[in-house]
Order: structure tokens, then sequence, then C-alpha cells
């Protein structure tokens, strides 16, 4: 990836507790100067340790709240099929059912993109 594209996608999204990899990938996607490369491997690998929480811990508190503002900042975006699949997805994969991620009480700090990878970038170049 390379660093124009996030900083033209403005970085991570500040505060977000999960699902910063499928928001980034998302808002890069909808950059008309962004072309998608499928390299069919992967491309990244992540090391836990062993029964420490992380946030794909099922049912850990980031993991809803994640889940949970993902689908609010995104949610009224997806066709039927799409949501779907985003419901079974956080029922298989983190025990999280569709009532718990809709009705919930919290919200994301903010819906727009305010990353600070932009700002830092911009300091550093002074």
């Amino acid at each position: 990836m390379k660093l124009q594209a996030i900083l033209a996608a403005r970085g991570f999204r500040d505060g977000l507790l999960s699902l910063n990899d499928r928001d980034l990938a998302i808002r890069l996607m909808r950059l008309q100067e962004v072309s998608v490369a499928y390299t069919d491997q992967w491309t990244a690998i992540w090391h836990m340790r062993t029964g420490e929480p992380s946030l794909s811990t099922p049912r850990s508190r980031a993991k809803i709240a994640g889940l949970r503002w993902f689908w609010r900042i995104y949610g009224n975006e997806m066709s039927d099929a799409e949501s779907a699949a985003f419901f079974d997805r956080a029922l298989r994969l983190f025990g999280v059912n569709a009532l718990e991620i809709q009705d919930g009480d919290d919200a994301p700090p903010h819906v727009e993109p305010r990353g600070d990878l932009l700002v830092e970038y911009h300091e550093q170049l002074r």
C-alpha cells in the first residue's frame, strides 16, 4: 500500500475499537485514484500470546463495541445480503448476535474518518 493512498483516506479512524482494517479498506477502495490488486496470498500475520485478551477475543467489550460502531457507520450502505453476511460472521466468529449490535446504546465517537496519521505526517514534514 502506498503512503499517499493511506494519507488520502486519512489513515485509521480515531476511536474505532476494532474492525480498523475493514474501515480503512472501505475508505481506500472509495478513492478514485486507488487501484485494487489481489495478491492471492496472505500479506499480514498476527501473533498473539495465548490466553491474553485481544480485539478478536469472542464477546470482548472491544469486539462488541467495534462491531456495533462499524454497523452504525456502514450498516445503512449494506445490501440485505451484505448485512446478513456481516451478522452471520459476527455470530459465528465472535459470539455476538445481530440484536446486540443493532440495539446497543453506545455510539462511535464520530462517523467521519478523523485519522491522526495525516496530521502527524504533515508535522514531520515541517
